[in-house]
């Protein structure tokens, strides 16, 4: 694996966003646990980056995770993501990142809804 950190951020962008871009694919083709560890990657391999369009990307992968993980009912580890989205990206001032924060507090308590009572 190559040295994400010193590879060029226009280069990283463009990493990053083909990575959550295969991950979409690879959901839209009902390849779930494909789709989770391209977002994986993304997360792990930017998710460091101070850069606003890569923060943006681990941002949205962070969040399509999220809601990949609900579509196959593992709910609490959806609301992981989640709140690791707010946690990460709550304070942010860029307006992309505080849409997707306001994605993930919304998606996190449709999920709450759901949860069985006990």
């Amino acid at each position: 694996m190559s040295n994400w950190a010193q590879t060029d951020p226009t280069t990283r962008s463009q990493a990053a966003r083909a990575l959550v871009g295969k991950g979409i694919t690879l959901g839209a083709l009902d390849r779930s646990e494909e789709e989770i560890g391209a977002y994986n990657q993304v997360i792990r391999r930017f998710g460091e980056a101070t850069e606003p369009a890569l923060r943006e990307r681990v941002a949205k992968a962070m969040v399509y995770k999220g809601a990949a993980l609900g579509a196959l009912n593992r709910n609490e580890e959806a609301i992981g993501a989640y709140d690791e989205v707010a946690r990460r990206f709550g304070e942010a001032a860029e307006p992309a990142l505080r849409d997707l924060v306001t994605r993930a507090k919304a998606a996190k308590k449709k999920l709450n809804r759901k949860a069985p009572k006990h």
